[in-house]
């Protein structure tokens, strides 16, 4: 056991057999003499460490009809992501407008991102809530604005 006179600091190493509460001690380097105070309770434990969340796996979204090294264990249906989207006004007067000058069509290609992206948001929550891990074969399909 290890322990430090009180009065110089002078580290002292004594067999753990040969000590109790109440034991006087004699420091070899300063000659002060001091009774030892041991407690017999154990250290608490440390607390537990925060459990972690359930590791949440990816859903794997694939246009092709297999994942390699991996194989499909249960077919739970056709997932869908249905989203109709129309032109606001001035979505509809900008691509008109550039529509007429030609080239790129800003206003449309925003419009179409924006439902893309919600249409694979929509599936992926519905291949979710039927707890897939993955989606086979996912295909998105587009049609042009239709501006009146």
């Amino acid at each position: 056991m290890k322990i430090e006179c009180p009065r110089c600091q002078q580290h002292l190493e004594i067999e753990t057999a040969d000590v109790q509460t109440g034991t006087s001690i004699t420091c070899p380097q300063c000659s002060a003499e001091f009774e030892l105070a041991i407690d017999t309770e154990p250290e608490p434990a440390p607390p537990p460490s925060p459990v972690p969340p359930p590791f949440k796996k990816a859903l794997i979204v694939t246009t092709g009809n297999e994942i390699t090294g991996r194989a499909v264990d249960q077919y739970l249906g056709i997932v869908r992501g249905v989203v109709v989207r129309s032109p606001t006004s001035t979505q509809s007067l900008f691509g008109g407008l550039e529509k007429i000058l030609g080239g790129n069509i800003d206003a449309y290609t925003q419009l179409c991102e924006q439902a893309r992206t919600a249409a694979f948001a929509r599936m992926t929550a519905h291949a979710t809530s039927l707890k897939a891990d993955a989606v086979l074969g996912a295909w998105q399909q587009a049609a042009a604005p239709v501006c009146f």
